[in-house]
């Protein structure tokens, strides 16, 4: 390919790029009773998101009473969404505008 032709390649995969805006890195932190039990649910919950292929993934047990959220931090070119999901009773997990179930863990990655 000539250099010429390849320069407006360059600049449209650029271009594409630019548009798509900053993917950004996702923590998602997994907060459960420490009730009974919960060690379980834990590992199921953790073996679940990893054949999900969902990483950087951070399971503890409850500190006061928390709610789902999302933070962003991080910088506007490179942001970090700092996402905490609730483990409820039902094993269902309770993030922001949405539950999970452990068999959704697919349909949590695309979320």
């Amino acid at each position: 390919m000539r250099p010429i032709y390849l320069l407006p390649l360059v600049l449209l995969c650029l271009a594409a790029t630019a548009l798509a805006g900053p993917k950004g890195l996702v923590e998602l932190e997994i907060v459960g009773d420490n009730q009974l039990g919960a060690g379980m649910a834990f590992q199921q919950w953790s073996q679940a998101l990893g054949q999900a292929g969902i990483r950087n993934v951070r399971i503890r047990g409850a500190q006061g009473s928390e709610k789902p959220s999302i933070e962003v931090l991080g910088t506007a070119d490179s942001p970090i969404y700092k996402v905490v999901g609730i483990l409820s009773a039902k094993e269902e997990l309770l993030l922001p505008g949405a539950k999970f179930r452990r068999n959704d863990a697919a349909k949590l990655a695309e979320w």
